[in-house]
């Protein structure tokens, strides 16, 4: 079998970056003010609106706003709308609107943060996306060499490859989303279309989604740019001349264990994450934590992973003692590869 990379990003990867992790999100959302803050701003009186109705809601069902899990408020918010079900005093559709304030302000804080990333800690990234692009060249068109399987909503990845993209000599690399894209202004190529059209995909697969896509439930278009469309609101190219006007949604798969991946695009992008998997010699989890409430995930992984192909494991000095590295162990077998030193510091000194 000729030799086939694949990394596996989590949360951990866009730490050092001051994405904030799962466990901070919820408080960053409830908490955070916009950057552009002014009290007629029509933006950031939403913004605020949001945040006060979310606490209401959470105070209401959980007491207070300290310790609750994000997963929590999303299973709830999850099960009550996929099963059309009141809850206590709330219907679905309230439920609904909740789920939509809390998805948007968690995009917001991600587009907020991404903004602030310092130049001595955009580094790592920088040396990152030039040795996958230094792989992606080397392959040639002929030869599936590389894969990207992210479970992160940030578009850290996406910036990051697309600065050393700029960069690069050979203009040929592409971001390669792998499914069938539009853009805004139809002036990219499908990423469907990419590799036929001559261009070095790099495959990147993204499980939950992303803070750069819109979906339109009409016609299922799956919009795609470079910054942060997921937080806008838009109405579709093709589907404009309806009187009622259909505004697009972001695509996004919640941390709950309900997870709802029935969309078109995702069951093909987790059907590809599979292939990429099964196919690897070499796999390289990266601030992933194998949390209990991506099973579906597990399953893959799994199914998936050959018994021949040589784990490595990249995690913070917490998951030593916090049970994360039990767990790989557990799940995976002794025979991984576990290093403790952080993303930035194994990207320093480390040779994929």
């Amino acid at each position: 079998m000729a030799k086939k990379t694949v990394f596996i990003l989590g949360a951990g990867f866009s730490y050092d970056a001051g994405i904030p992790l799962q466990a901070a999100l919820l408080k960053e959302a409830l908490t955070i003010t916009p950057p552009v803050f002014t009290y007629n701003n029509p933006e950031a009186i939403s913004f605020m609106e949001y945040q006060k109705k979310l606490k209401d809601f959470i105070n209401n069902l959980f007491g207070s706003l300290d310790n609750v899990a994000l997963e929590d408020i999303f299973t709830i918010l999850d099960k009550s709308v996929i099963g059309k079900e009141r809850f206590k005093e709330y219907s679905w559709k309230e439920l609904y609107e909740y789920r939509g304030y809390l998805v948007n302000l968690i995009l917001q804080v991600l587009t907020i943060k991404l903004k602030d990333i310092t130049n001595s800690s955009e580094k790592p990234y920088k040396k990152f996306a030039e040795k996958v692009i230094e792989i992606r060249e080397k392959a040639g068109q002929k030869t599936d060499s590389l894969g990207i399987i992210s479970l992160n909503w940030d578009t850290l990845l996406e910036l990051s490859l697309n600065k050393a993209l700029t960069d690069s000599k050979d203009k040929k690399c592409r971001i390669d989303y792998c499914a069938y894209t539009h853009h805004r202004d139809n002036t990219e190529v499908s990423h469907i279309n990419l590799k036929s059209l001559g261009f070095y995909n790099i495959k990147v697969l993204k499980l939950h989604g992303s803070l750069n896509w819109l979906y339109c439930s009409n016609c299922g278009r799956l919009y795609v740019d470079d910054g942060n469309i997921g937080i806008e609101k838009i109405e579709c190219n093709y589907c404009k001349s309806y009187t009622e006007k259909l505004y697009e949604e972001p695509l996004i798969i919640t941390p709950t264990m309900i997870k709802e991946l029935h969309n078109l695009h995702i069951k093909n992008i987790w059907q590809n994450a599979f292939i990429e998997i099964q196919e690897a010699t070499d796999i390289y989890f990266i601030g992933y934590s194998l949390p209990y409430a991506d099973f579906e995930f597990k399953y893959i992984l799994k199914k998936a992973i050959d018994k021949k192909s040589k784990i490595t494991v990249v995690l913070s000095k917490n998951d030593e003692t916090n049970g994360t590295n039990k767990r790989y162990q557990e799940f995976l077998g002794n025979s991984v590869k576990l290093y403790n030193g952080g993303f930035s510091d194994w990207i320093s000194n480390n040779n994929i």
